[in-house]
């Protein structure tokens, strides 16, 4: 009875599809070459290019913002940090004792200023950045750039959380928009420095940090509802390499906007170049809003235009066993957040907090943020003060190991899906294999530049050969929360990301801590190699402890009233379920 009830209602189904000029196979993808799913990724591309540069254009303003000739008072800066918990005497008692050794350091642990003949290149008619509006000293300026990430790690959960229960359209769609708001009136609130201090422009990067902290796990959970498991790894590297892109892109651009001397009787422009890095990517940020919110839905099942062929081949490919596991004969359920006949119970958060695997993820993320974040906060600086780079050349070079790990991204991505699809690797081994070629290489590069000296042409292939193996990683731990759980993978990229992204403060406060005004050789030699050893130990847990296998906690219970209702026992997911039993 089971049997002739199934073949009634694929019959009917194929009646659907041959009407509508379709194949009626819901194993192949539609004919056509642009596909719902890829204008997804190419949107998503755009918004994740738009809110990384909306954040790290501030890395490189900053050069431009500060006033390098003058310097804040301890006093003052111990009272501003006071207010925000920051400062104490153990800490003035740490700074002082490091300054101490600072003043006995050799003057051969700097290098030597560049010839102009030499560092002019093409650009000899910039102006002197040196005389910003600010007099902001390192430790400030790494609270300034590390009080983003306050907001930024407390919606990370919440973010996955919504997209899971209502939906990640709106969710990206307003992260951006908000973040792009923020953007375009960071220079009001920086400029009100000189009657409040940096208090107010401390807040708004919180609240910066507040809007653009939901769109990571957002995305995360769309890609459950829209990516088939094949195409994992490099549809995620597409989108989230945006953010890659938008870094590229943001360091040169703001080094270049900061060269235009605006008229200074234009307050909210003038009289430096530096406020259009943010009026302009903020206003990039409210147009791509409108098109996110006129192209793109929750799903395949709620998408107005999609082909029907798409949609199927989407669910489809989202409810069958994982074939890619080591033990077969042991496939694990998929579960699609799609599945009509189920219901979400909530999160099991006993199972998932005490699952190694989550905590495998957890530690090495922590270790590639602490490295990310110190390249992205700190690299102008180094470039800066250490090889004497000035802004143009220093926002093209800091762009570099970002360059490459975009360009890279999607090259290993591709490989990854291949040796998967070819059966040549399991899930878990290729997870390891490419988080650890994200890590190993690049940590080696951070002991290459802690010890290359002044050396800079050797530092600049250390960084981009960084930068390169770098990109592995979006087919290592970056797509293995959708492996662990496709139903809560937008919960446990937020959980992940949030926590990681805690050394995104801790990174460019240490960095500062440690370099404090000093910059010398040395002092950044700590900073390289405290990262890279961070980086290493915490892979090699990943590696023990890692695994590309759906967690028994990621099914939910089946609805009762699908038990009771012999007519929706018999679906479309049950009927791919008897098959792959028949087939095995």
């Amino acid at each position: 009875m089971s049997r002739l009830m199934n073949s009634e209602e694929e019959i009917l189904v194929a009646h659907e599809e041959i009407e509508n000029g379709e194949d009626p196979s819901p194993t192949e993808d539609t004919k056509r070459r642009i596909k719902t799913r890829h204008i997804l990724a190419f949107l998503g591309f755009l918004g994740f290019a738009n809110v990384y540069a909306m954040r790290v254009n501030l890395s490189v303003a900053i050069v431009a913002m500060t006033n390098s000739t003058t310097n804040e008072s301890e006093s003052s800066l111990a009272s501003r940090h006071s207010m925000f918990g920051l400062y104490s005497p153990l800490q003035s008692t740490f700074y002082e004792s490091v300054a101490s050794y600072g003043k006995n350091s050799s003057h051969k642990d700097v290098c030597p200023k560049k010839p102009r003949a030499n560092i002019e290149m093409s650009f000899s008619d910039l102006r002197d950045t040196s005389g910003g509006e600010f007099p902001w000293n390192e430790r400030t300026q790494g609270l300034i750039l590390g009080s983003f990430f306050y907001g930024y790690v407390a919606t990370q959960v919440p973010g996955g959380r919504l997209s899971e229960l209502f939906g990640g359209r709106h969710v990206v769609g307003l992260g951006v928009l908000l973040t792009g708001v923020f953007t375009l009136v960071s220079p009001i609130a920086a400029r009100m420095y000189w009657s409040w201090g940096i208090g107010p422009f401390l807040v708004l990067r919180i609240f910066e940090g507040l809007s653009e902290g939901v769109t990571f796990p957002a995305m995360m959970a769309m890609f459950a509802q829209w990516v088939p498991p094949l195409e994992r790894s490099r549809i995620t590297a597409i989108v989230y390499a945006g953010a890659l892109f938008g870094t590229v892109i943001s360091m040169p651009i703001s080094g270049i906007l900061c060269n235009i001397d605006l008229p200074v009787y234009w307050w909210l422009l003038g009289p430096g170049g530096w406020v259009l890095c943010f009026y302009i990517f903020g206003a990039l940020g409210v147009i791509w809003y409108i098109a996110w919110m006129a192209l793109i839905s929750d799903s395949p099942a709620t998408h107005p235009s999609i082909c029907p062929q798409e949609r199927r081949f989407i669910e489809h490919s989202l409810k069958q066993p994982d074939k890619h596991h080591h033990s077969r004969g042991n496939h694990a359920t998929v579960t699609s957040p799609a599945d009509d006949d189920l219901v979400d119970e909530g999160i099991p958060w006993c199972q998932v907090l005490t699952s190694l695997p989550l905590w495998a993820i957890l530690l090495t993320m922590c270790g590639q943020s602490w490295a990310f974040y110190t390249l992205l906060t700190e690299l102008p600086t180094y470039m800066d003060k250490i090889l004497h780079f000035n802004i143009m050349q220093n926002s093209f070079l800091s762009a570099l190991p970002y360059l490459l790990n975009w360009l890279c991204s999607l090259p290993f991505s591709w490989l990854a899906d291949w040796l998967l699809s070819a059966g040549y690797l399991s899930t878990t081994a290729s997870l390891k294999i490419f988080n650890s070629l994200a890590v190993i290489v690049p940590s080696l590069s951070f002991v290459g530049i802690a010890y290359a000296g002044c050396h800079s042409n050797f530092i600049l292939a250390l960084l981009a050969i960084s930068g390169g193996f770098a990109g592995a990683a979006y087919s290592g731990v970056q797509v293995n929360h959708l492996a662990l759980s496709p139903r809560l993978a937008g919960t446990l990229y937020g959980l992940t990301n949030a926590i990681s992204n805690v050394c995104g403060f801790l990174a460019p406060y240490a960095t500062g801590s440690i370099v404090n005004g000093h910059e010398t050789i040395t002092r950044w030699r700590y900073v390289f190699l405290i990262s890279a050893g961070i980086n290493l130990v915490l892979n090699f847990i990943y590696i023990l402890f890692a695994s590309g296998e759906v967690q028994p906690w990621d099914n939910p219970r089946r609805n009762s009233n699908t038990a009771n209702n012999p007519q929706g026992a018999f679906s479309r997911h049950s009927v791919n379920e008897d098959r792959e039993d028949e087939s095995s």
